[in-house]
């Protein structure tokens, strides 16, 4: 079935009646147009059975009206263009797939054709122009919701993780991070590695002096540890969740070396999925957001103030340490001291 595209403009009378606006909407209906033709029949003359006359002079025939001009398409200058409504996608990936730019001449239909071109790229939901009588276009976009499913995959030189029961090292961590949407503004990611924690997490520790949690750590001779140094010195961390952390990276495992082969440095495999192909965007940001409301509203356990969807932590921490800066301990601070001199700067 060959799509086609829905256009409406939108007319300002204090514009003179332009176009202030394009919006198009896609739609894959084979349309159909029937053209209703009167037929006139005209009556036949009778016989004339008097004499034949001499005809009178036929009266001049009427000047036929000239037909009204057909006026020219108002030309304009892009002046500037701004995107709206991006979450995921780059401004400059949106723009890249129509033909405006700055300082260029532009027609209603141009506008038409670059709306035309943004929803065929099956990125976007819906797309509006506005400013098209000033020439400062904004191009106002909804995006279609997709799951982004990555597995960050190993390096077969890195054998951090014992396998479950084992005394020693033989894979990566392997981590997995999933994101999909809750709204239109808001994403939940959960990414985390298959071993019992990541090992920026363990230089954390190890640069503050303190102990691991318990379950964490092995040293060489396969055991248990708290001591972050065991792992630096010969020995490994543990899967996450016993077997099922394990299953996860074994199968991350066979994904990154076994699927993909001998990375440079790593692998990765990264799977994209366009909601829309399974479900009506505004039937699934309903049930997202229900199920959303009813994570907030769950009664926290003992030692908890509340509970929180995954990635809500990291957003939240995201925007204290924004507007408030990052807290370091004092070794933290005395590790980045050889950074001053390095790069120049000064750590306050």
């Amino acid at each position: 079935m060959q799509a086609a595209w829905l256009t409406a403009g939108y007319f300002d009378s204090d514009w003179g009646g332009m176009v202030t606006a394009i919006k198009a909407t896609k739609i894959g209906a084979r349309a159909t147009a029937t053209l209703l033709a009167g037929t006139m029949l005209s009556g036949m003359a009778a016989a004339q059975t008097a004499p034949q006359t001499a005809p009178a002079a036929a009266p001049p025939a009427a000047q036929a009206a000239p037909a009204p001009a057909v006026p020219a398409p108002v030309t304009r200058t892009i002046k500037s263009i701004r995107v709206q409504g991006s979450q995921r996608i780059e401004s400059e990936t949106v723009m890249s797939y129509t033909r405006l730019r700055v300082g260029d001449a532009y027609t209603n239909e141009t506008i038409d054709q670059a709306i035309k071109d943004l929803l065929a790229s099956e990125l976007l939901a819906d797309v509006t122009i506005e400013g098209v009588e000033t020439g400062d276009l904004v191009i106002r976009i909804r995006e279609n919701p997709v799951i982004n499913r990555v597995i960050y995959e190993g390096n077969k030189r890195l054998k951090e993780v014992a396998p479950y029961g084992g005394r020693k090292g033989v894979f990566d961590t392997n981590p997995y991070a999933f994101s999909m949407p809750l709204d239109t503004q808001q994403t939940t990611t959960s990414d985390f590695a298959t071993s019992a924690t990541a090992q920026g997490k363990l230089l954390v520790f190890r640069t503050n002096h303190a102990p691991v949690p318990d379950g964490w750590l092995i040293d060489k001779h396969g055991r248990p540890t708290t001591n972050v140094d065991d792992f630096y010195e010969g020995g490994a961390m543990l899967p996450s969740a016993g077997t099922k952390g394990y299953g996860m990276g074994f199968m991350a495992e066979l994904f990154g070396d076994a699927v993909l082969g001998t990375p440079h440095e790593l692998n990765w495999f990264i799977v994209a999925v366009d909601l829309k192909r399974f479900v009506d965007p505004g039937d699934y940001f309903q049930a997202a957001n229900h199920l959303k409301q009813e994570i907030e509203q769950c009664p926290p356990a003992d030692g908890f103030e509340r509970v929180m969807w995954p990635g809500q932590p990291e957003i939240e921490r995201l925007e204290h340490q924004s507007a408030e800066g990052i807290d370091y301990s004092e070794d933290e601070l005395r590790s980045l001291a050889g950074l001053e001199a390095r790069f120049s700067m000064k750590l306050n």
